[in-house]
């Protein structure tokens, strides 16, 4: 399914609403097939570095097809993809960026 702006927007609302039943003010970027930037919000509160983390979480789930989480640990010294972090731009390697697969 390609991810369009309804769908980034929808998928953006639910993860503002939980959000704010957690209490966290976050920023939310989804990213569409091709790996560009389809949608981002900003909740009030969420904190200035999260404008850019936001975005490079979301590529970096995307391009791995991976949650950062897991990332976390395949970039530890001795692990397979140790040193991508420094090798690629955009990389995060902390928790996160979230993969949006669908059920066809």
């Amino acid at each position: 399914m390609k991810i369009n702006l309804t769908i980034a927007e929808n998928i953006a609302n639910k993860c503002f609403e939980k959000a704010k039943k957690i209490n966290i003010p976050m920023s939310i970027a989804i990213i569409g097939n091709d790996g560009q930037l389809v949608h981002f919000k900003r909740m009030d509160g969420a904190l200035p570095i999260s404008i850019e983390l936001a975005p490079a979480k979301a590529y970096t789930a995307y391009s791995l097809r991976m949650t950062t989480e897991k990332l976390k640990t395949l970039t530890e010294p001795g692990e397979m993809l140790y040193g991508l972090d420094t090798s690629c731009e955009n990389i995060v390697i902390f928790g996160g960026g979230i993969p949006i697969k669908f059920n066809n």
